[in-house]
């Protein structure tokens, strides 16, 4: 606000400032019990000397640049304040006394799928006899996919060819009509097994069988039991194969086939049997 006794500022002689206000100090009311004195600033107000106590005030659309920037300061709060609502509520809601549960059991022998298996022509699961050898597969027992009895790998002796496959590899899918009809021509002299691993779509999986023809027995490890145990990497990517002689040993060889010959020739360099 302009003062009218200072020249060039566009106020006329004629008018008369408004004269400065003074401010009363608070007193509470006598009836009223009365803390200690404590030592404090004396009150006051800070202004420019000569200046009138009565401050100039602008509406928002008259500040400098038409901004409005306490709006958008509070909007912005209110925007945040309902974020961190949202969140702690989420938050609470994850968050309880009971720990996570951990992975889901997957049943792998079901009414479908034994009904599957059946139609698939599926040979059964047959457990080995022998015990754990040096260099042999893990001690690790898996259940037959589609019904039938459990079997420890260890226990197995060869010559095997195990594959591990699963309804997500794409390889996989390509390869398995290749095993299948290895094992149609080469079944007595070297057994095939496959293991379904990973594979948290059981029915895809059968499905697969029956799509690609596959009749050898199958077992199931939807829990990656087999990663980083007895010869099987930690890090696992398939299709993966592992060649057991017949003393129970194994060696892991991770690659696709194309054609029976070229199984055959994994077969001789790792079991050293010419097909």
């Amino acid at each position: 606000m302009d003062r009218g006794d200072r020249p060039g500022e566009g106020r006329a002689r004629s008018r008369r400032a408004v004269p400065e206000a003074g401010l009363d100090h608070a007193q509470p009311p006598p009836d009223l019990a009365r803390t200690p004195p404590l030592p404090r600033q004396e009150a006051g107000l800070r202004g420019l000397p000569g200046r009138p106590l009565v401050p100039v005030l602008r509406r928002r659309p008259d500040r400098p640049g038409g901004r409005r920037r306490a709006g958008q300061d509070r909007g912005a709060g209110v925007r945040r304040t309902v974020l961190a609502v949202a969140s702690a509520a989420l938050l609470a809601g994850c968050s309880g006394a009971t720990p996570a549960p951990g992975p889901a059991r997957i049943d792998v022998d079901t009414p479908e799928l034994r009904e599957l298996k059946a139609e698939a022509g599926v040979e059964d699961c047959a457990p080995g006899d022998a015990g754990p050898a040096a260099g042999g597969l893990p001690d690790v027992t898996l259940p037959c996919l589609g019904g039938g009895p459990d079997v420890e790998l260890a226990s197995l002796r060869g010559p095997l060819v195990v594959n591990l496959w699963a309804s997500w590899c794409g390889p996989c899918r390509e390869e398995m009509p290749v095993i299948q009809q290895f094992h149609e021509q080469h079944g007595e002299q070297v057994q095939v097994l496959g293991i379904d691993y990973e594979d948290p779509q059981v029915e895809s999986a059968m499905d697969l069988v029956g799509e690609t023809g596959v009749t050898y027995p199958l077992l199931a490890d939807p829990q990656s039991s087999l990663q980083g145990a007895g010869p099987f990497p930690g890090l696992m990517g398939l299709p993966m194969f592992a060649f057991v002689d017949e003393d129970g040993a194994a060696t892991v060889v991770a690659q696709k086939v194309d054609s029976v010959g070229e199984l055959e020739d994994l077969v001789d360099e790792h079991l050293g049997i010419r097909l």
